[in-house]
């Protein structure tokens, strides 16, 4: 029997008292967002939308360094850009230049973020490289353990 999404008490900014808001939206205020599925298309709208709205809500809660925080038992997947075009030689052609220039993009923001070199960055992003959340902030994605 599903319980549905807790709510907990939260007091929405100018508002008198709390209200009963879902837990996600209560974490989400506090730039704690989960994914614990494929990130797809729409899963990455959502995600940028809900980013974009608190960073307009509060610009001194953002991801910046020094604030990135991972949880004790999370992992953390490095992996590089994926196409999936199908149709004429063209178009894969076009992809595949699109996927790569997005590769070299990611790959220059892993490196100024992580303190990692592009060729270090570059190797990990090869195939799936799975973290700790220790070893996540070992290589500069996170900058702290929650509960450290």
């Amino acid at each position: 029997m599903p319980i549905g999404v807790p709510k907990v008490a939260y007091r929405l900014p100018g508002e008198p008292t709390p209200q009963w808001v879902d837990i996600y939206n209560r974490l989400y205020r506090e730039r704690v967002l989960f994914v614990g599925q494929d990130l797809d298309d729409e899963l990455s709208n959502q995600l940028v939308g809900i980013m974009l709205y608190l960073n307009a809500e509060d610009e001194t809660k953002g991801g910046d360094l020094g604030k990135r925080i991972a949880l004790p038992h999370s992992r953390i997947m490095i992996h590089q850009p994926e196409g999936g075009t199908r149709g004429q030689a063209s178009e894969v052609l076009y992809e595949a230049q699109e996927v790569l220039r997005i590769r070299r993009q990611v790959g220059q923001i892993y490196a100024e973020r992580t303190g990692q070199s592009l060729s270090v960055i570059a190797r990990d992003m090869d195939r799936d490289r799975f973290l700790s959340a220790k070893e996540a902030k070992e290589y500069g994605i996170v900058d702290q353990v929650a509960l450290d």
